[in-house]
């Protein structure tokens, strides 16, 4: 089993990877799963689950509103992931 501080730490990669995602687009639309390679994580496991349920869980993420996206694994970045992926760089 991962630990906590592991979940957190993979989270905020996740986060931050989805950045260039938002570079240049008017909305703040992600693919997780998309760059999850980028920040170590395999999108096709338990960890990749675990981590999205952290973002969401703690308000970076949230499940994108039209289902029909949302259910293709889109998320939008809410304004407190969005601060957090701006005040990292």
């Amino acid at each position: 089993m991962i630990a906590m501080n592991g979940i957190a730490d993979g989270a905020m990669r996740l986060l931050q990877a989805t950045r260039e995602q938002l570079h240049s687009k008017p909305t703040r639309q992600v693919e997780p799963s998309e760059v999850a390679e980028k920040a170590g994580i395999n999108p096709y496991s338990q960890e990749y689950e675990t981590t999205i349920r952290y973002l969401i869980d703690h308000g970076y993420i949230e499940p994108y509103p039209n289902w029909d996206l949302g259910s293709l694994g889109f998320y939008r970045v809410t304004n407190k992931g969005l601060n957090e992926i701006l005040s990292s760089t």
